[in-house]
């Protein structure tokens, strides 16, 4: 550590030369991010105003972060398209779903011809973000994450954010940034609608999990049930319409009631959560932002701090990165 707070690394190899290291992040209730090297170069212009707000040193990191994204639909269309206006250097998008007509709604760029041919949502934002022309590389993956290919493009990146319904996923999510300490947000959405007009409810929350502290598990975001019948709804549909019909397991909610107007609320406050972090400018410590719900029927807004370190069986697995198979399970084995 230099004097002015600055963090560098050295890795010693076997003959003992010395080789600097990329990156030290350090991922608490704040992030920090030391590069080996310094940034070369002026900002982009159209990076200026964010500057004139968040400080040309956080508009410069952002440039150099690689950000993954898990799901490209209602909110992570819309964290994309953030992310990359704001200037994120490299975006690693995760999807496997094609565009459909009941997905134009709410995916921004995505059209009824990219309905009608059936093209991927990844295609729509690759198409998107080459047509801003502001340098943002990508890489997409056309997969699910439950597969290696996808595991380990996102355990390459600096960040994580996680816009799935399904708890599946979250719950792999999780694991994956438990193992490779890697900072997550999260965001769900729920409409409760009548179908003739009437609203029950029209709420969100915003996580954001650090390695080692309470995960979505324990902050009861899903539950081990809902995560393996939707495991078996993806594994064995025949098996998983049987115990369902049975009442052995409860159902899996396919399509929910989504409006872009919500969808974008709550997209935007997962991105300020992370624009929050990197540049301090709430009044109050980040800490207490562990969790923010917020209820547009009933009009409140809450928030929650960090409850401390994980009590769950993950909290063994701080830190772990590589091994096989990866995330210690074996139905990710390669």
């Amino acid at each position: 550590m230099l004097p002015d707070g600055r963090i560098i690394g050295r890795m010693v190899a076997s003959d003992l030369d010395f080789f600097p290291m990329e990156l030290v992040a350090v991922a608490g209730d704040s992030l920090r991010f030391w590069f080996g090297t310094e940034h070369v170069g002026d900002l982009p212009s159209f990076t200026m105003r964010h500057a004139q707000v968040f400080g040309a040193g956080t508009t410069s990191l952002l440039r150099r972060l690689s950000v993954g994204v898990v799901g490209y639909s209602g909110t992570g269309s819309l964290v994309v398209e953030q992310l990359a206006r704001l200037g994120v250097g490299r975006l690693v998008l995760v999807e496997p779903d094609r565009v459909e007509e009941k997905n134009l709604n709410r995916i921004p760029n995505a059209s009824r011809e990219d309905a009608y041919l059936g093209r991927y949502k990844l295609d729509v934002a690759a198409r998107a973000i080459a047509r801003m022309g502001f340098g943002t590389e990508l890489d997409l993956i056309r997969e699910n994450l439950c597969c290696p290919s996808a595991v380990r493009a996102i355990a390459s990146c600096d960040v994580v954010f996680g816009c799935m319904d399904g708890a599946e996923g979250r719950h792999l999510l999780n694991r994956l940034a438990t193992f490779y300490s890697l900072p997550y947000f999260d965001v769900g959405v729920v409409l409760e609608a009548d179908g003739r007009g009437g609203v029950d409810e029209i709420a969100g929350v915003v996580h954001y999990v650090q390695p080692g502290g309470s995960n979505l598990l324990e902050r009861g975001a899903y539950t081990m049930a809902q995560v393996e019948a939707e495991g078996l709804r993806r594994t064995d549909p025949e098996r998983y319409q049987e115990q369902l019909r049975e009442g052995y397991i409860h159902g899996v909610q396919v399509d929910r009631p989504a409006v872009i107007s919500v969808n974008m609320l709550f997209s935007s406050m997962l991105v300020l959560d992370l624009l929050a972090r990197l540049h301090e400018f709430r009044y109050d410590h980040n800490r207490n932002f562990a969790s923010v719900y917020a209820s547009l029927v009933q009009s409140y807004s809450l928030s929650k701090e960090e409850a401390g370190p994980q009590m769950s069986g993950l909290s063994k697995q701080v830190g772990r990165g590589d091994m096989m198979p990866l995330l210690d399970m074996p139905s990710l084995s390669e």
